[in-house]
């Protein structure tokens, strides 16, 4: 994957960056800080050589910790399915329901 070209490309930079922003420096699991570099990454809900079309697709991008990433690499390899972290608003962290849930506005 380092020597994968994708990574290196403008626009991998560019939604990276934009989600690592939506997703405030923070592993969208645990909620620990990724802010120095190196201390977590993006990574592909659906997997990208299976699903290329979701490649830069923010919705299927989330930022992670190295820990939460590596479970996740691991509960794919042995089969068992990811479960998601519940915030404390009963939605699981990081999905649109979530989001929804803070927003400010009565409307």
């Amino acid at each position: 994957m380092p020597n994968d070209p994708f990574y290196s490309s403008k626009a991998w930079r560019k939604v990276r960056a934009l989600v690592r922003k939506r997703d405030r420096q923070c592993c969208t699991k645990c909620g620990v800080s990724v802010r120095a570099r190196g201390s977590g990454l993006v990574d592909h809900i659906k997997d990208r050589k299976q699903y290329p079309q979701l490649a830069l697709f923010p919705p299927n991008l989330r930022t992670l910790c190295w820990s939460c990433h590596n479970a996740r690499h691991a509960d794919l390899r042995t089969g068992r399915p990811e479960r998601p972290v519940i915030g404390a608003d009963g939605f699981p962290i990081g999905s649109a329901w979530s989001d929804l849930s803070k927003r400010d506005d009565d409307t």
